[in-house]
């Protein structure tokens, strides 16, 4: 190991990364001229700590009517039986004509302000543990209700350029801000729905590399006057390399660290042993840590640095550690996928022989994994 490498690895602290552990889920809601898109990350877990990850593939919103949808975001049972609740009540108040179905949107999130005051009336000094918003159209117009605790529904009524977002707030608004600086205003042109939708993903890939775990992939949903469609679900991987250029500076603070599925069992305990070990091997400045890929036989973690210099640098001193072998295993006996065989890899004994394989964070190798 260079001198150099050496002073560098003896810098920053030791504390463990479970200290920066990120959990969330991410919903944005973005208005078109013609249609609403929903977009969501697919993971689930328990609260309050250790957030245990209950679902890579879990739906984030839910159908009440025919062009009004709910997302869902903290307790995915609490927040789904609430809604079931609510999409039986609109139901038989259309069936009835009691409800006007141009009306539906404001009705059903009236009935989800009155569940979350009766949950609360009922457990005091708790708040409701989920949140939802409740988008659809009006007379013609989109409607977006925001609904956290007893707090009365938050309306936005908004076209063209416009974002109303949910949960990972703040991470989506960076996001939005990097793509359009300049607010609306009357007179500009406004994004295309097809633009919105693009932008949405990004978004949302974005709260994952920063704060949020996630399943891998972004589901879309449109919600239109007169139907809602789901476009499906995408993996991250695919939106960062479809849409690399947009991503690309961001990306160079970041090193991928790839382990395989059938090495370990996901459990909190497995993300301790695989965090201290990652903070062992980088103790000058990981930032954050977490999975944001969940593929058939690989988990896929992020690793941010302050900036790419710092990244490129740790990732050369990791090579060059595994070239020479420095007390971590005999790498020629582990399996190792032959399309990351050429990638630095670790086998470290204290993870049972498994190995950890590195690269950097760009389009060559984003491909590579997607193709795993």
């Amino acid at each position: 190991m260079s001198k150099s490498s050496s002073s560098r690895r003896s810098r920053g602290s030791r504390s463990s990364l479970l200290d920066k552990q990120v959990t969330g889920t991410t919903t944005l809601t973005l208005i078109g001229e013609e249609v609403i898109y929903v977009v969501t990350d697919e993971r689930s877990s328990t609260e309050p700590p250790p957030y245990m990850i209950l679902n890579d593939n879990a739906s984030k919103t839910y159908a009440i009517s025919t062009n009004v949808l709910a997302t869902i975001a903290g307790n995915p049972d609490l927040c789904s039986t609430m809604l079931a609740h609510v999409k039986a009540t609109v139901s038989q108040e259309l069936v009835s004509d009691q409800l006007d179905s141009n009306n539906v949107v404001h009705i059903a999130a009236n009935y989800v302000h009155e569940c979350v005051t009766v949950w609360e009336r009922d457990n005091p000094n708790m708040h409701f543990p989920s949140a939802t918003q409740i988008v659809g159209w009006c007379n013609g117009e989109p409607s977006v209700y925001g609904i956290q605790c007893a707090n009365p529904p938050q309306v936005t009524h908004e076209h063209g350029s416009g974002f109303v977002h949910g949960s990972g707030e703040k991470s989506v608004q960076d996001y939005y801000k990097k793509e359009d600086p300049m607010p609306y205003k009357r007179g500009r042109p406004r994004r295309s729905d097809i633009e919105l939708a693009q932008i949405g993903k990004r978004a949302v890939v974005f709260s994952a590399l920063n704060e949020r775990y996630t399943g891998g992939r972004v589901c879309s949903v449109e919600v239109r006057p007169d139907m809602i469609h789901e476009s499906g679900s995408e993996e991250i991987l695919k939106v960062l390399h479809d849409d690399y250029d947009y991503f690309k500076t961001y990306l160079s603070h970041f090193l991928f660290c790839l382990y395989r599925k059938s090495d370990f069992e996901y459990t909190i305990d497995t993300e301790a042993m695989l965090s201290q070990v990652i903070h062992t091997r980088f103790t000058s400045g990981i930032q954050r840590s977490h999975v944001i890929q969940i593929k058939e036989k690989y988990f896929i973690r992020i690793l941010q640095f302050p900036d790419g210099e710092v990244a490129k640098e740790e990732f050369q001193a990791v090579k060059s550690e595994w070239k020479q072998q420095l007390g971590y295993g005999h790498t020629q006996d582990v399996d190792v996928h032959p399309h990351i065989r050429s990638l630095p890899w670790i086998e470290l004994h204290q993870l049972q022989g498994a190995p950890l394989v590195f690269a950097m964070a760009t389009k060559k190798y984003i491909s590579l994994f997607l193709d795993l």
